[in-house]
């Protein structure tokens, strides 16, 4: 076959599809078949044919290279019923073109897609880690399903002459480059995790900044007059316009408050319209933070793969959780503490909904990391790094290598300053480690707790899960969640534990030391034998009388921080009223100073969407502290 047969015979429905669109083809097929094209002249490369008073020059050297003497633009008609008659042609000559079987996926070296991707391959190597899916036949089609776009390639060509579809051809270069990260992974080559800090310079643009405050304005008016359906789909085709700008934390908060304006989910009590105003006022509150700082990484949201050599480090690996996502994300997390600088780090591996489906975090627990040992056979030992590599939020590269250099055992670390006995003091830990405000870290804050005795877990029937209460030598009870495994059980007695600390949940018990005991068990390791773990003590406690403490409440302080998020959305869009005269005097009673200054600067006014957001915030971040 010639070099012009070739080329034409890559180029299947998905590929003139690609290049023109669906319409186009259907009708050039129509025209093919009618005998309308005919052929005039052909060697070895080209091929000249005439339709409708037109002349039409395909060439083996790529579709850029053809021609059309018509004034249509891009691929035309004439072009597609041209390629249409020539390849059915040409496999109709050579039969056993057609029997050779699907062609395998172009495979693209790395330095081939960094030297195309040039400064988008920070932002390539992002799009890699959303949903996608590959279509394979004679040319390879992969579709990112979030974003509507695709990128077709055609065997043999390089990836400059890659076919993408999408509603930004600003993205083109970026969505390309990833797609053939994508099939390079798929082949079975790693993608690389470390980047130069100084590789990626993300910065939010004045620009997308007024689009995002303009689309949260219109989705917290639309939110208080129920009607939300418009503002979602608004954020996000603006969330996509945010990872072009290369702002995931943006793109992430817009994409995320798209699901959550669903009138189903709120008819059907998934979701709570207070809530849902906090989200929007604390997106709110980062665009106008981002104006001020364009480029600070805790705002643009840009840590992933950006590890960094911290030098020679011994950490302790304390144990590790298998989890999944409500949108379908899965993986495995290790936790690690580093006794010298008392810092906590993750180490996960994990694949976001709809790539590798048959991964799962869960069978994970005996894979080898580090080279030095599996998750399960980690517990409590100290792990050297010869040079860790490590990103500005912690977590550790899983591509390096370390060595165990010996157990450490609960006794060790009960002493430690970080390790917390009293619960009250806990709370000043918890707040300075996880700091506030927009910058707050996001994952879940972590502590070392040592308790002074420990009461009998319970089933608690609004978490559907079992609580363990942890006692400090004052008698404050801090309540513990266990995991779904250890439904039921009754658990050794504690010696030191590791818990981690959210907003708006109880804590979670992750790993804990029994006493007696050198190793830590952690509670999601699907392999642990609970009937091993049975005390044979005697008979149940009591429960204990929970007290009020500074990790756990139980007073109204979250009635009355719903009621002022109720009296925003009932303000919002409804011209001059009055505030309920308890807000602010209670505002002042309970000390939020800030929060009675604002209810009073908008009394008997109209509250307009940009003053309701910023107190909207200012209530869910006292909201944040107060717990």
């Amino acid at each position: 076959m010639s070099a012009l047969g070739d080329f034409l015979v890559s180029l299947d429905e998905p590929a003139l599809i690609a290049a023109a669109n669906k319409g186009v083809v259907i009708r050039a097929r129509k025209d093919a078949a009618a005998g309308k094209v005919a052929l005039k002249t052909e060697d070895q490369t080209t091929a000249l044919l005439s339709m409708d008073a037109d002349e039409i020059t395909l060439d083996a050297r790529g579709l850029t290279a053809c021609r059309c003497t018509c004034p249509a633009p891009g691929l035309c008609r004439h072009q597609v019923t041209s390629i249409l008659f020539l390849r059915d042609r040409a496999t109709a000559e050579t039969p056993a073109a057609s029997e050779q079987g699907v062609p395998p996926p172009p495979v693209f070296t790395l330095d081939e897609i960094a030297r195309f991707a040039r400064a988008d391959w920070p932002l390539a190597l992002a799009i890699c880690d959303e949903p996608f899916a590959i279509e394979t036949g004679a040319s390879t089609t992969v579709r990112f399903a979030e974003t509507g776009e695709s990128v077709t390639f055609l065997a043999g060509r390089p990836l400059a002459e890659a076919l993408f579809k999408g509603p930004r051809s600003s993205r083109q270069r970026r969505v390309v480059a990833a797609a053939a990260l994508i099939l390079l992974r798929d082949a079975g080559t790693a993608l690389p995790d470390v980047i130069a800090p100084d590789t990626v310079r993300a910065a939010a643009t004045p620009r997308l900044l007024d689009l995002s405050q303009a689309a949260l304005r219109q989705a917290a008016a639309a939110l208080a007059a129920g009607q939300v359906i418009e503002a979602g789909n608004r954020l996000f085709t603006l969330a996509i316009s945010a990872r072009t700008e290369a702002v995931p934390r943006l793109a992430g908060a817009l994409r995320a408050l798209s699901e959550r304006l669903d009138p189903d989910r709120l008819r059907r009590a998934q979701d709570r319209p207070e809530d849902i105003l906090a989200a929007l006022s604390n997106a709110y509150a980062l665009t106008e933070a981002l104006r001020h700082a364009p480029s600070d990484p805790s705002l643009t949201g840009v840590h992933a793969r950006n590890f960094s050599a911290q030098g020679a480090r011994d950490l302790v690996y304390i144990g590790a959780e298998h989890w999944r996502s409500d949108a379908g994300a899965r993986g495995l997390t290790g936790y690690l503490f580093d006794p010298h600088e008392s810092t906590f780090h993750r180490a996960t591996e994990a694949r976001p909904a709809g790539i590798d489906p048959n991964f799962s975090g869960r069978e994970r627990w005996d894979s080898t990391i580090w080279s030095a040992g599996t998750p399960r056979q980690l517990g409590g030992a100290t792990l050297s790094f010869p040079d860790l590599a490590m990103a500005p939020d912690g977590a550790i590269s899983l591509s390096q290598n370390a060595s165990r250099t010996g157990p450490t055992t609960a006794a060790s670390l009960i002493g430690h300053p970080a390790t917390q006995r009293n619960w009250n003091a806990l709370w000043d830990y918890l707040q300075a480690s996880a700091r506030v405000g927009l910058r707050r870290d996001r994952a879940e804050a972590l502590a070392l707790i040592a308790p002074d005795r420990v009461e009998e877990a319970e089933f608690d029937p609004l978490t559907q899960r079992d609580i363990w209460y942890w006692m400090d030598p004052e008698e404050n009870a801090l309540p513990l969640s266990l995991p779904g495994e250890a439904d039921g059980i009754r658990l050794l007695e504690p010696a030191l534990g590791l818990a981690a600390f959210g907003a708006g949940a109880l804590p979670r018990l992750i790993a804990y030391w029994p006493k007696n005991s050198d190793k830590p068990l952690s509670l999601h390791d699907p392999h642990l034998r609970w009937n091993d773990l049975m005390k044979s003590t005697a008979g149940k406690r009591d429960a204990p009388v929970i007290r009020p403490t500074a990790t756990f409440r139980h007073d109204n302080l979250e009635r009355w921080f719903d009621h002022v998020m109720e009296a925003i959305l009932s303000r919002l869009g409804h011209g001059a009223r009055h505030w309920r005269p308890d807000l602010a005097r209670d505002a002042e009673t309970l000390g939020f100073q800030t929060i009675a200054s604002a209810i009073a600067a908008s009394e008997g006014a109209s509250l307009t969407v940009d003053q309701g957001l910023r107190l909207a915030y200012l209530v869910d971040q006292s909201r944040r502290l107060s717990r």
